[in-house]
């Protein structure tokens, strides 16, 4: 075997380990990069699973504390708070913050409100797109909103829900704006007692002498005022003609 010949096997099979070498390690890394993908997927199916799961005892959490007489925050699988528009109608809003708590927030809120000129996002993200800036301002964490004055729900896939608020202070000059539902919170407060005490009766004065006051004499009646012997001294019953 000639020196050329050697060198040239030489580098060869060097060039097939070095090949053997770097194709084991890119292998193991992309199987190594597979299997995290995999391990973070299945970690964000767990995830989800316990976002659903904490969304649905956060709506079942309230109705234990029915016997209170408290209304507490419920929020649905969107973040947003579920309570009736009668319960809470007038309640004061606050930002919701990153807890697991429904009464401070969700585990995605920002820590402050986006406050709008009406029930929908409009950014003017660039001057080259016809947009809508509908922004008024923010209210962070720490600061009231405002009171709730009506709601309603955009046109998005699911829609969702908006209140309406007279802010607690102008913003841009305007004093009421619009919030989405998942971005805000409320303190938890007691019901308002109802004054009707559930009886249906009706209670008249019995003291109240009807011919006392109704009548001014017993010989008064419906058609004249002139007493009973008056009304019926010409009156003669057989004059009466009768037609059945």
């Amino acid at each position: 075997m000639n020196r050329t010949l050697k060198i040239a096997l030489i580098i060869t099979g060097s060039l097939a380990l070095a090949g053997g070498i770097t194709y084991g390690i890119v292998r193991s890394v992309r199987k190594r990069k597979e299997e995290k993908e995999k391990l973070e997927e299945e970690l964000q199916q767990t995830e989800q699973l316990k976002e659903i799961n904490e969304g649905l005892e956060s709506q079942e959490a309230p109705s234990s504390n029915s016997s209170s007489n408290k209304v507490f925050p419920k929020r649905n699988l969107d973040k947003g708070i579920n309570n009736s528009f009668q319960e809470i109608k007038g309640v004061k809003l606050l930002p919701a913050k990153k807890s697991n708590d429904p009464a401070q927030g969700h585990n995605y809120a920002v820590g402050y409100a986006n406050i709008r000129s009406s029930a929908e996002v409009n950014n003017a993200w660039s001057m080259w797109y016809d947009y809508k800036d509908n922004l008024l301002g923010k209210v962070s964490v720490g600061s009231s909103i405002g009171t709730i004055v009506s709601e309603t729900y955009d046109d998005l896939v699911p829609k969702m829900r908006w209140f309406k608020v007279k802010l607690t202070k102008k913003i841009d000059g305007e004093q009421y704006g619009w919030v989405r539902a998942d971005n805000v919170t409320f303190v938890p407060f007691t019901k308002k007692k109802s004054s009707f005490d559930g009886n249906m009766s009706e209670k008249y004065n019995t003291s109240y002498q009807l011919g006392a006051e109704v009548f001014p004499h017993s010989g008064w009646n419906l058609y004249t005022n002139r007493a009973d012997g008056d009304l019926f001294e010409n009156f003669d019953a057989q004059e009466l003609d009768i037609n059945l």
